[in-house]
């Protein structure tokens, strides 16, 4: 069991330059992660989809978002396109509207993602990490 503590130790120092009591550290690369003190560690920074090795985060449960009678009324239609962080939990934060609709259309949209929508998060290195995205709707009147 030492053994096991010693080597993760000097892997940590090796990869890192930090030792385990450390909170944060950076990469050879420049990303910066969080050590735990069992040993594990995980990237603590938010990637963008620029990010070489990324894989992206996966839609795992969409719902469409809801008319507004006032854009029902005024006949609406559109794209709508936000830029959300999906994190490690699968979950969308911190959106904002790149592109908007007017009557609330895109709040309307940034809403149902934020509460209803679920992710399987981005991976780096096999790691789950937070990602910022940018994600369309179209609102349609049928």
């Amino acid at each position: 069991m030492l053994g096991r503590c010693v080597f993760r130790t000097f892997l940590l120092f090796l990869f890192f330059g930090v030792c385990p009591g450390q909170q944060k550290a950076r990469t050879d690369d420049g990303k910066q992660v969080v050590l735990h003190g069992d040993g594990t560690w995980e990237y603590s920074e938010v990637f963008t989809m620029k990010e070489k090795d990324l894989l992206a985060p996966k839609i795992l449960k969409k719902t469409t978002p809801s008319y507004s009678e006032e854009a029902k009324a005024a006949k609406v239609e559109g794209l709508v396109l936000v830029k959300c962080i999906i994190r490690k939990s699968g979950r969308a934060e911190s959106c904002e509207t790149l592109q908007n609709l007017s009557h609330g259309l895109a709040e309307r949209f940034i809403q149902e993602v934020q509460r209803n929508w679920k992710f399987e998060p981005g991976h780096l290195h096999g790691r789950p990490v937070d990602v910022e995205v940018a994600i369309e709707t179209e609102f349609r009147l049928n």
